[in-house]
């Protein structure tokens, strides 16, 4: 179950009534999609931009093994506005370089790339994933172990930040869509 920033559960009519959203958004799904209220991942906090419309679910970074100096974070970023809105830079204290990357086939070999932005169209969302869209640390300044908080800086091409903070776990399960809309 899904906890707000102060630890109450959230759910869909929250996430509407803390974004300010009328009768006119509903959450479609089939059995083959999921909501963002079935995911549960313990202690991820969600982070809400009201003014601009995002929300930031479930965001988690995985622990790194010894002597491994690189990681990523994932998480769910939801734009509740009329406007489609590009994250376009990540920053955070514990690596020397965070950069916006994504996985993709070529040849039938799995490569990461470096992506200047990532657009969440309106009314949908993104999900950030491994084998998909993630935020690549570089260099970090100390091993990720499990349970520690990590601090991300989220910029759009909008103006907006948002600073969110993601738990350190030792697995992250990918997701069989990188983004699906929600009409």
């Amino acid at each position: 179950r899904l906890k707000n920033i102060t630890g109450s559960p959230l759910t869909i009519s929250s996430i509407v009534a803390s974004i300010g959203l009328t009768n006119s958004l509903v959450y479609a799904h089939s059995p083959n999609t999921h909501s963002p209220s079935t995911h549960n991942h313990t202690n991820t906090p969600n982070h809400a931009n009201k003014k601009h419309g995002l929300i930031v679910q479930n965001p988690v970074i995985k622990t790194t093994p010894p002597g491994v100096n690189t990681t990523a974070a994932y998480f769910h970023i939801h734009n509740s506005s009329d406007e489609d809105i590009a994250l376009v830079k990540a920053e955070s204290d514990i690596a020397q370089f965070v950069e916006i990357h994504e996985h993709t086939m070529d040849d039938g070999v799995m490569k990461m790339q470096k992506v200047a932005s990532i657009t969440i169209p309106a009314h949908s969302f993104v999900e950030l994933t491994p084998g998909g869209y993630h935020i690549m640390f570089i260099d970090l300044k100390k091993p990720v172990e499990r349970d520690q908080q990590a601090s991300v800086t989220l910029l759009f091409a909008n103006g907006s930040r948002q600073t969110i903070t993601a738990i350190a776990v030792n697995r992250v399960k990918p997701s069989a869509h990188k983004a699906h809309k929600h009409h």
